[in-house]
């Protein structure tokens, strides 16, 4: 029996986890958009953020921040060759892809659910 695949594996192409993310994001709706910082900010909750060699990533909503993480400029960058590679950005990407997905989706049903009353 064939081994089944989860859908963010399917179709993987040697792209950056900036490029993954981004198209994602952009493919559902042009209103998202992600901001790369390579500073912490005034936030004291990224104490273990590393000037140089970390980047503060917003994912926005229109001007709206709706999630925000840090990680390492080079696996943010990095284009990924290697299948595991490209299957850990993924897994990572979607650690905060996914609930963005759900909830605009959900969003999206109940406005049509609406208009249909």
């Amino acid at each position: 029996m064939p081994k089944l695949l989860p859908l963010k594996y399917k179709n993987m192409k040697s792209e950056s986890y900036e490029t993954y993310l981004t198209k994602s994001l952009e493919s559902l709706d042009s209103n998202f958009n992600v901001k790369v910082y390579k500073t912490a900010g005034d936030h004291d909750k990224w104490s273990s953020f590393e000037r140089g060699t970390d980047l503060r990533i917003q994912m926005r909503w229109k001007k709206e921040v709706i999630d925000e993480f840090v990680v390492e400029k080079q696996f943010w960058y990095k284009s990924n060759r290697d299948k595991e590679d490209r299957m850990f950005m993924r897994d990572h990407a979607h650690v905060h892809y996914d609930e963005l997905h759900r909830v605009y989706k959900l969003s999206n049903d109940r406005k049509k659910n609406k208009n249909a009353v």
